[in-house]
């Protein structure tokens, strides 16, 4: 244990970490020096990476079955699969990439 920064509390024995609160909640320094929960930073990312996968499962999905049914109703075998598919992929990441740029301050 010592290699994780414990203090042993020499009255009840249990171990208190140096990145914990007086709750034993594990916490981090931001960059202003404050502490913020690990779990809030943690479920922000977690929540980031369902939503990178839902938007492109989705989207490419859709492109799959509208480029389908165009290649079916036009007889253009994999045009539009590929091309709706490709598509659809992009518009995911180009939705992602706003949801994740910076947001520019209004100017007053």
């Amino acid at each position: 244990m010592q290699g994780m920064n414990a203090d042993p509390d020499k009255k009840t024995g249990s171990v208190k970490y140096a990145n914990a609160d007086e709750d034993g909640n594990f916490v981090i320094p931001d960059i202003t020096g404050k502490t913020t929960f690990v779990w809030k930073h943690l479920r922000r990312g977690l929540t980031l990476v369902n939503q990178v996968g839902i938007r492109i499962a989705v989207c490419a999905t859709l492109g799959l079955f509208l480029g389908r049914l165009l290649d079916r109703s036009l007889n253009t075998a994999p045009v539009f699969v590929i091309l709706l598919s490709l598509l659809g992929a992009g518009a995911a990441f180009k939705s992602i990439y706003d949801d994740i740029k910076p947001k520019k301050s209004e100017p007053k």
